[in-house]
């Protein structure tokens, strides 16, 4: 069974409140789950297709293969992450491939159906509006990272954007995110997020434990 979205942990693209999940997960219009073993593919780069999918366990990586043959990471989606609805609405070829790295479930839902679901259910449609808004903001909070500033303050103004993201009633203080994800959402490797982090922790600025990084001060 999947397990439901934990207090705080959203993924670096897109944050799902957990109430929204169990909506989900309670209309059976919405959507039907579907596991994927580790190495296999939601969706891959060129396919056109109109399934996106929210992540109920599990990690998935988002990349694209560049005209050199290299391969791109976007995004890492945890628990909570919703991926692949760009192209499952506007019809056109999957510009990334989605991969599971560990066991996943997802939710798997058919964007033709929108219209349906959304004209029985209004609020529904409010919250993934809101949902969207959202990814739109945390695109923007990274193009404007880009180069600019240490890691340490590019990490402290990240953690600040998510947890002002956040409803007041989801909002602990903390948050689920790896090293890897971190790097991916400010744009410096996770030796670099490391070593900034261990700064960040002398400096009592921000406390990690058990996988969850907790803002303490500002810089």
């Amino acid at each position: 069974m999947a397990r439901r979205a934990a207090r705080g942990q959203m993924s670096k693209t897109l944050w799902v409140p957990s109430d929204l999940i169990q909506r989900c997960l309670a209309d059976t219009r919405v959507g039907h789950q579907m596991r994927v073993a580790p190495g296999g593919t939601l969706y891959r780069q060129g396919e056109v297709g109109h399934d996106f999918f929210l992540i109920l366990s599990g990690q998935v990586r988002i990349s694209a293969l560049g005209d050199d043959g290299e391969e791109v990471l976007f995004d890492v989606v945890d628990v909570g992450g919703l991926c692949g609805e760009g192209a499952a609405i506007d019809g056109l070829p999957r510009f990334s491939t989605a991969t599971a790295t560990t066991d996943v479930t997802v939710l798997r839902i058919d964007a033709r159906r929108l219209r349906t679901i959304f004209t029985a259910d209004p609020d529904l449609m409010l919250a993934f509006f809101r949902v969207t808004a959202l990814k739109q903001r945390m695109l923007a909070f990274r193009l404007s990272q880009i180069g600019r500033s240490s890691a340490e303050k590019r990490i402290v103004d990240l953690l600040r954007y998510i947890l002002r993201s956040m409803p007041d009633e989801e909002r602990d203080g903390s948050l689920s995110l790896t090293h890897e994800q971190i790097a991916t959402l400010i744009g410096a490797s996770r030796v670099t997020v490391t070593r900034a982090l261990n700064k960040l922790r002398a400096a009592r600025v921000v406390a990690t434990s058990a996988g969850r990084v907790r803002l303490i001060a500002s810089e």
